[in-house]
């Protein structure tokens, strides 16, 4: 009864050993190499304090960056006056004086033991400058990919060793991916900005907000929508809220993923496409001032006051995953309109092309409201209905008694939603119905709208001679009822 079982384990045995077979015949003379030293024991390779380190140098990608102490703070040579992540760097430095390993590579058979483990070609230099005199090197071979490691040697212990890619990780980054980043290019929000605008070849915007604090805004673009500017439902033909709103929020997060370069010349402001900018995003917005105290009262001033300010993101030329951009911000003077910069730090940036993209292609039409613009009852003294056959339909509304079907009727007007907005120009064609509302304001005292059939499905709306809406036929149809049951 148990030869079975020892049948099965010398199966799997034999299984075994053919596997260390294959592996030894496929992994190849690099992934084969014996190690010493077990998992369980970690091999110290260096161990020194950043406190006696003097300074030190990477060389990552072709690059060489050497990181120097002056004042407490770590400066490149090669950029002294470029701001650095100091967090980076102080990570940098704690895993550089401190590698371990937990296996040695026995190199007893190699004869060229850079050229095999990849030495020759090295991901990453370290020096490491100790303030005794000392020089410490290490070196990141190739990438073991049987083991999941590099290859690494150190001048502090000899031989060569297998370590995971954590220190190497820290040192990914060039001079300028090393700079101090801004983590916040904006003081505005929803409620403080007053107006923001792109402008490009290929599209221009600009959106402009009810008040001050109020987080609503109309399209001001008068090269794409003039319908919008000076007619008295402006106010009431908002842009719908949260897409205008979003796009500021995307503009607000805007802040730069890569440093590209700094004490630009006037050669590179051209080379990076910034001399003359393909693009700005703009933004109008204010600042409340802080409180001024009354020295004679040593009161605080009620009264609120704010400066006002200008943000121009420059838009440059793309390179790889990024677009060079420049941020400036310059005081603004409502009264005269003069500016004086508040801040600018002419350091060339990189932010990720898609994210710029979202907000350059922004299309309009999609934050614009669909339906007809709204006029108030209480504002309007006559309605005359005009049929392309010459009928006349007439209604007057008297002030705080208006009917139940003259009620209907601006009920109706007011809740009619476009399908699809169109810049088809205006031709001669005569419109199906023109309808004139007179008003009892002294500015626009007179307002048409025409609706004019279109293919077979909509009629082509026009609005104070500007807007231009598609229509659907069936909420004409119902709209047409209400107007011919005003005659009854």
């Amino acid at each position: 009864m148990k030869k079975p079982n020892v049948i099965v384990s010398l199966l799997v045995c034999l299984a075994l050993v053919m596997v260390g077979i294959f592996l030894v015949k496929n992994l190849g003379e690099q992934d084969v190499t014996e190690t010493t030293g077990g998992k369980d024991e970690e091999i110290v390779l260096v161990s020194k304090k950043t406190s006696d380190v003097d300074y030190f140098q990477y060389t990552y990608g072709g690059e060489t960056v050497t990181l120097k102490l002056k004042d407490g703070e770590f400066y490149a040579e090669e950029e002294p006056n470029f701001p650095l992540n100091q967090n980076a760097i102080a990570y940098m430095l704690v895993y550089a004086t401190n590698v371990s390993s937990f296996k040695k590579v026995d190199t007893s058979s190699v004869k060229d033991v850079d050229a095999e483990f990849g030495f020759n070609s090295s991901v990453l230099d370290v020096k490491i400058y100790m303030k005794d005199g000392t020089v410490i090197t290490e070196t990141f071979g190739s990438y073991n990919s049987y083991t999941q490691n590099y290859f690494f040697k150190t001048s502090n212990k000899d031989g060569v060793y297998l370590v995971d890619e954590t220190m190497l990780n820290y040192f990914k980054y060039t001079v300028y991916q090393l700079a101090e980043m801004p983590t916040d290019w904006s003081d505005f929000d929803l409620y403080t900005t007053l107006q923001f605008a792109v402008t490009s070849s290929e599209n221009t915007y600009e959106f402009t907000s009810y008040g001050q604090g109020n987080p609503n805004y109309y399209d001001n673009s008068s090269k794409n929508y003039a319908w919008f500017l000076g007619f008295p439902y402006v106010n009431e033909r908002a842009c719908s809220t949260s897409p205008v709103q979003n796009l500021l929020k995307a503009i607000l997060d805007l802040k730069p993923d890569v440093a590209k370069d700094f004490n630009v010349t006037d050669q590179e402001w051209k080379d990076y496409g910034l001399e003359n900018p393909k693009a700005n995003i703009f933004v109008y917005y204010c600042v409340e001032d802080e409180k001024t105290t009354d020295v004679k009262n040593e009161s605080t001033q009620d009264v609120k006051t704010y400066s006002y300010y200008e943000y121009t993101l420059n838009i440059g030329f793309p390179a790889g995953n990024y677009t060079y951009v420049t941020l400036t911000i310059n005081k603004v003077d409502p009264a005269t309109g003069e500016n004086t910069v508040h801040s600018n730090d002419q350091v060339v940036y990189g932010i990720l092309t898609d994210t710029l993209n979202k907000i350059l292609n922004f299309d309009v039409t999609s934050a614009l409201t669909m339906d007809m613009c709204k006029v108030d009852i209480s504002t309007v003294t006559k309605v005359e209905v005009t049929y392309a056959d010459g009928t006349v339909i007439t209604t007057n509304i008297e002030k705080d008694k208006a009917t139940e079907q003259q009620t209907l009727l601006f009920t109706t007007l007011n809740s009619i939603v476009a399908d699809d907005r169109t810049t088809i120009s205006v031709t001669d064609t005569e419109p199906d119905i023109t309808i004139k509302f007179y008003r009892n304001t002294e500015k626009f005292s007179e307002m048409t709208m025409t609706l004019t059939e279109y293919g077979t499905q909509y009629y082509r709306l026009s609005f104070a001679g500007e807007n231009e809406l598609l229509i659907n036929k069936r909420q004409i149809q119902s709209l047409d009822k209400i107007i011919r049951g005003l005659e009854q």
